[in-house]
């Protein structure tokens, strides 16, 4: 009888109790941590990337009703844009955003609104930086063909034959300015979360608790729950090690080979291929450089996620294996003699 609920107890409780307990614990070492996400994004590398490879402006923008520009033009109005859009800007809003979200769940009273700045982006564009942009661009624009005609828009897609450069410049440098004034000065970024002026901050406390406390109420129920499969299959110390050392590798190997399966590289790969494709669906060309800057950030990420498995997950496979060798030198137990061995010389 007590087998059975061991048994029942170990396949149905402990097993997946432990798995999700170890899986949590690993997470937890990244997932709440503000440091992670800032750290994770503000390598400067990727931003610089992304300015200097070729913007799609006809996702980005929509500069033409959905149609293609030239790849030409878009490399014109990239290398432009880098001028006055430095990395560290685009590095310091995308920052800026991450620990708004963090403030947002330490304190739902403070409200989330997400936004972008471009108030720097617009005083770059003033004065001298208005004929670098346009320098810049009539520089690397095309030639206008009927295949790659003006688009509707306030600034030139590409050069006409009946005008020279220094009249397309002119153009550029006149408009930039009204094209400039009718940006707001903060973009939202999404619906904004009001504030919750009432329980906004009671609510925050909770919310802090139940990740920082949740992962140590979990490992401390595993830890009961794998007494007890073992006292309840055990009649001997060493049963009781032997149990608890076997029953343990059922849930930590797996954990284990998850963070060496994330480690081992195929992981970043994944993840680079998926942020690739997430750039071109945003209306960015992915390019050498963004994919190697990209990867160099998910390697960083990916080492980071993968250290909250091998910690837990070999910790628990070495604990493991410790109990199972202790119960490999322990002296076997020592067997009771039947009540009828007594007896035994009167047999026939």
């Amino acid at each position: 009888m007590r087998s059975c609920l061991a048994f029942f107890v170990f396949i149905f409780v402990f097993v997946p109790l432990a798995f999700c307990g170890l899986i949590t614990a690993s997470v937890s070492t990244w997932l709440t941590d503000r440091s992670f996400y800032t750290d994770l994004f503000s390598a400067p590398g990727i931003y610089a990337a992304l300015l200097g490879s070729n913007l799609d402006y006809d996702v980005a923008l929509d500069v033409r009703g959905g149609q293609r520009l030239d790849s030409e033009t878009t490399s014109a109005f990239s290398k432009a844009i880098q001028e006055v859009a430095p990395p560290d800007y685009i590095r310091t809003e995308v920052v800026r955003n991450i620990n708004a979200v963090f403030d947002y769940l330490e304190d739902f009273s403070r409200g989330l609104t997400l936004t972008w700045d471009l108030r720097p982006l617009k005083a770059n564009l003033t004065n001298e930086q208005i004929g670098v942009f346009a320098d810049v661009l009539v520089r690397s624009l095309p030639q206008c063909t009927p295949q790659n005609p003006q688009a509707d828009f306030i600034l030139p897609t590409c050069l006409p034959a009946d005008k020279s450069a220094q009249e397309v410049t002119a153009e550029v440098r006149a408009n930039l300015p009204r094209f400039v004034e009718s940006l707001p000065d903060f973009q939202p970024l999404g619906d904004p979360i009001p504030p919750n002026t009432q329980t906004g901050q009671v609510l925050g406390d909770p919310v802090r608790f139940v990740l920082g406390s949740g992962v140590l109420s979990t490992l401390i129920l595993v830890f009961f729950t794998w007494l007890s499969v073992a006292f309840l299959a055990a009649r001997s110390t060493k049963g009781i090690f032997s149990v608890l050392g076997s029953t343990l590798l059922v849930p930590a190997v797996p954990v284990l080979l998850i963070g060496i399966t994330i480690v081992s590289g195929v992981a970043s790969n994944a993840v680079a291929n998926g942020i690739d494709s997430a750039l071109i669906e945003a209306g960015l060309q992915s390019s050498p450089d963004v994919r190697s800057a990209t990867l160099g950030v998910v390697t960083n990420a990916i080492s980071r996620v993968a250290n909250g498995f091998l910690i837990y997950g070999g910790g628990a496979t070495g604990l493991a294996v410790l109990l199972l060798v202790i119960s490999a030198f322990m002296p076997q137990a020592r067997k009771r003699k039947p009540k009828n061995d007594d007896f035994s010389g009167f047999s026939a």
